[in-house]
């Protein structure tokens, strides 16, 4: 029986409620056990499984839908409108691609509609032209449903970071620059980045007892950032951001970051960013009012 998740957290209330459920617990486990599995590993360390080739063909379609919509000529305030046509294609693709995948993993199809729902919501706002944290979780929680469906072998958990997860982001990137995104629902300059968290928690158990990049003061080190930057996902998120506001000092665009970079070791970002996550990202309802609901992912006790 087919069943589409539908919004649930319309009140303060019922994310009071959301906090409470089995699922909150059980997603934010699976992201410390994401978070792990990626503990003083690189990302050119993890071989790719042939067994998640099904997800690299996705996101290589994705990427050639990308480059066949070019962003629209001329200047244009709140972002590219072309975004609207790439979302729209984004959407089908997804829809193929979840059907492959049910088949695949040799489950009912009816869930296929299911997932694809946390894929619809994972390439931004095509109507505020916008992509931020709230986009993000949910493309985790579409790896937390499947994962519900059947799950990851743990030793496979370090692909699902390095192999699934990081494609997505490096995609998300490509499409932030080409259609200029705004930061949906960013605290500015405050928020830890304009528009991911999830890369800092796992860049940061990558680095841990790295014996080059010993601490975290190391990123305001441009030769290691320069070194190492494609190895670890900290690392390369720094660069970016240096990149994107090459203009602004980094510790006036990105004084959070700055502070943690004050801590004493890896090992300590690491753990601190998922507290963090769970009070910046899961607990504000700006960002879980439009996350949705359904079999795989229950409003439910």
């Amino acid at each position: 029986m087919e069943s589409i998740p539908q919004k649930r957290i319309k009140s303060p209330e019922d994310l009071t409620t959301f906090f409470s459920l089995p699922v909150y617990a059980k997603y934010v486990e699976f992201v410390i056990h994401l978070r792990d599995s990626v503990k003083s590993r690189s990302i050119k360390s993890t071989p790719r499984l042939p067994e998640y080739k099904i997800y690299e063909d996705f996101f290589t379609e994705l990427s050639k839908k990308l480059a066949e919509t070019p962003a629209n000529p001329g200047p244009m305030r709140f972002g590219n409108t072309a975004f609207k046509d790439f979302h729209a294609k984004a959407v089908e693709t997804s829809k193929n691609f979840c059907e492959k995948l049910v088949a695949s993993l040799k489950v009912d199809p009816s869930y296929a509609p299911e997932l694809q729902t946390y894929l619809n919501d994972c390439w931004g706002s095509e109507i505020r032209i916008d992509y931020g944290t709230g986009h993000e979780l949910n493309f985790m929680v579409f790896l937390f449903c499947v994962n519900s469906l059947v799950p990851f072998p743990e030793e496979n958990y370090g692909q699902v970071v390095h192999q699934i997860f990081y494609d997505y982001i490096f995609l998300m990137r490509k499409v932030q620059l080409q259609y200029n995104l705004e930061p949906a629902g960013s605290h500015g300059v405050w928020g830890l980045d304009d528009y991911h968290f999830l890369p800092f928690i796992f860049g940061g158990s990558e680095l841990i007892d790295h014996p080059v990049v010993k601490v975290p003061d190391s990123i305001h080190k441009l030769p290691l950032l320069e070194e190492f930057g494609d190895d670890y996902m900290y690392l390369n998120c720094i660069q970016f951001i240096m990149k994107v506001k090459k203009s602004v000092p980094f510790g006036v665009s990105s004084p959070m970051l700055n502070d943690i970079s004050a801590a004493e070791s890896w090992q300590k970002v690491a753990n601190g960013m998922v507290k963090m996550y769970e009070a910046e990202v899961l607990k504000k309802f700006p960002v879980v009012q439009h996350l949705k609901f359904g079999r795989l992912f229950p409003f439910a006790n």
